[in-house]
């Protein structure tokens, strides 16, 4: 790994780390597959948390590193573009690294509420955590949205699946707005959420491989 390229880690990092962030989103206590619980219901979501400590402080931790791997990836692979979409590409990494901020802070938050750690305060420690992970699925979705058109414009990729991940992008905004202002809508907007994560995801490999 000493002699391993930039261009190379950044494709394997742009490849893996959606990958490993995806997968310890799903298997995170209270989300989708484990004791899944309505988002807005913060007594069971944070039952879950706490009766699944370990595995939830794993999963804070792995979705972190794996959203950290990807941003590096984006970040490599936008360096090298050249002419057109360089600019907005560049944008939108900005938005993905103050999302992936938005997502070291809720996950500490969630690993605070499972060690038991907060005690009385884990009600107030969850809705500030639900908070921020509202407000930066939306930044997220910006993010993902500008770098997309950005490789949509430039030769050098795909346009058809560009445009795919665009259209995406699109969807995850709407769908984050939606649930940050009716939290009866929230636990299907995440659900929703997760569909445009898995192509995220797909295409992330498909970028990371041709790098």
């Amino acid at each position: 790994m000493g002699t391993v390229s930039v261009t190379k880690l950044g494709g394997i990092s742009l490849a893996l780390g959606p990958v490993i962030a995806l997968f310890f989103f799903l298997i995170q206590p209270g989300s989708l597959l484990i004791e899944p619980a309505d988002l807005v219901n913060a007594q069971a979501s944070i039952a879950a948390l706490m009766s699944n400590s370990n595995l939830t402080q794993i999963s804070a931790l792995s979705v972190t590193i794996g959203l950290i791997m990807f941003l590096y990836g984006a970040n490599t692979l936008q360096s090298n573009i050249t002419g057109n979409g360089s600019a907005l590409s560049g944008w939108g990494t900005l938005f993905l690294m103050f999302a992936v901020v938005t997502v070291v802070i809720a996950s500490s938050m969630q690993a605070l509420i499972a060690g038991g750690s907060a005690g009385a305060a884990a009600g107030a420690v969850y809705a500030i955590g639900l908070g921020i992970n509202t407000t930066g699925s939306i930044i997220l979705g910006l993010g993902f949205l500008f770098f997309f058109l950005g490789l949509s414009t430039n030769d050098s990729f795909n346009k058809k699946l560009a445009y795919v991940a665009v259209v995406t992008a699109i969807v995850h905004i709407v769908v984050s707005i939606i649930g940050a202002s009716d939290s009866a809508q929230l636990q299907t907007m995440q659900q929703i959420s997760g569909l445009c994560y898995v192509i995220f995801t797909v295409y992330g490999i498909i970028l990371g491989r041709s790098m």
